[in-house]
């Protein structure tokens, strides 16, 4: 490349600096976007916003995290879910679009699915890994709670301990000051 080329390109690239509004910058970010199967956001424009929302609370609802790791694993799920939906839409919408997939004569269809049948491999595989994620984090807040009953029932019991012991040392002390003869007085004499 020629120095007059490297300068035409460094010129042309000042002049190239991508869009600049938020709108703009929006949509060139789903450039590359088709279905959103394996990245990027579950959701895409496409969709209705307001079922992919229900959707998202439902499942934050059923599985109620109590952290933010746990909010992140739980929204994994979720998107998890609403990509296996989709899919589940585009494969009965590819199987309706022909008489029979099956047929050697309807490779491009054959084909299709079986591409599907890999994302959704992949996408199950996510489902998986994050639900055992949930399923670590609920055992170890259960241990967390067990731990701290242990603790609060152990200091119940500490409690209980010393103000039962409390109580025998007042009643001893009673006694034992029961037993004491009582000081004489010098005018009785």
């Amino acid at each position: 490349m020629t120095n007059a080329q490297l300068d035409a390109n460094r010129a042309n690239a000042q002049q190239s600096t991508g869009p600049r509004s938020e709108e703009g910058k929006a949509a060139s970010s789903q450039n590359a976007s088709k279905h959103n199967l394996t990245g990027g956001a579950a959701f895409i424009p496409s969709e209705d916003p307001a079922a992919y929302q229900a959707h998202l609370k439902a499942v934050t609802e059923e599985y109620g995290p109590l952290s933010p790791s746990a909010e992140f694993v739980v929204r994994q799920i979720a998107d998890a879910m609403w990509r296996l939906q989709r899919l589940q839409r585009m494969e009965d919408e590819l199987i309706a679009s022909s008489d029979n997939p099956f047929m050697e004569e309807d490779d491009k269809t054959m084909i299709r699915l079986e591409r599907l049948q890999r994302y959704r491999q992949m996408i199950e595989r996510t489902y998986t890994r994050f639900t055992q994620e949930w399923r670590k984090i609920v055992a170890a807040d259960i241990l967390r709670a067990q731990t701290c009953s242990e603790e609060a029932l152990q200091k119940r019991c500490d409690d209980h301990d010393r103000e039962f012991q409390e109580h025998v040392n007042k009643h001893m002390r009673e006694q034992i000051a029961s037993l004491r003869p009582f000081p004489k007085d010098d005018d009785e004499d």
